[in-house]
């Protein structure tokens, strides 16, 4: 969701923000219900220009995301030895995270600046 946001207060902890949604490059209008800061539920926006109302089953999956128990909220790293694939991961901190990619991304720079490409699954390319 974008951070353009306008709040409407409903009853007392919900609020419902209209936003737009960020799971593809269509950026259609939602409506995302908050209860206590918390969302609870998101749907089309009926004012939007682009979508009118109607949202497809991505968008209005976007709270799974936000809440799904398999979201990732700490770096992993793969095990010294583990196999690719075998997903045996060890939690690292951030700090040891971004040195990883530092150490990675530069020696791709001085290497062969060809070799990389970023792809996040969306528009942002």
């Amino acid at each position: 969701m974008s951070n353009n946001n306008t709040a409407s207060t409903l009853k007392k902890g919900v609020e419902v923000k209209n936003t737009t949604c960020y799971m593809c490059a269509c950026r259609c209008g939602i409506r995302v219900t908050l209860r206590d800061g918390e969302i609870r539920y998101i749907q089309g926006n009926p004012d939007h220009p682009l979508n009118k109302g109607v949202i497809c089953a991505k968008g209005s999956s976007g709270i799974m995301k936000q809440y799904s128990p398999a979201r990732l909220t700490k770096p992993l790293k793969r095990r010294e030895g583990a196999e690719r694939g075998a997903a045996d991961f060890e939690v690292i901190s951030w700090d040891e995270a971004f040195d990883i990619m530092e150490t990675r991304l530069r020696h791709l720079r001085e290497t062969d600046p060809k070799k990389f490409a970023l792809f996040t699954g969306r528009d942002q390319m």
